[in-house]
């Protein structure tokens, strides 16, 4: 599956707060972009959890980051975010 490419914006109300100065992502968001890139794949996926996730570098907004995806598994897909070639999470998302 071809990489997704995604960008948060600076004004995005989730970052209101996260953190003034040097805003991040909140990882709420980044698991709310992952399921809106598995439902382009099939509508129908259900997150039902994250595994072995583990967050490396902070995303920061106005910068593209492309969401990779790749089953692994039946109900499993393997997940990293990548911005600027640096790893920013990795984990398993268990579907159904």
């Amino acid at each position: 599956m071809p990489d997704i490419i995604d960008r948060i914006e600076m004004d995005h109300p989730a970052l209101a707060g996260h953190f003034p100065g040097n805003p991040v992502a909140p990882a709420a968001l980044l698991v709310q972009r992952i399921a809106a890139s598995l439902a382009q794949i099939d509508p129908d996926l259900v997150i039902h959890g994250l595994t072995r996730t583990r967050f490396r570098h902070p995303l920061k907004p106005e910068q593209n980051f492309q969401i990779r995806l790749a089953q692994s598994g039946e109900n499993r897909w393997k997940v990293e975010l990548v911005q600027n070639d640096a790893s920013v999470m990795t984990g398993l998302v268990l579907t159904g």
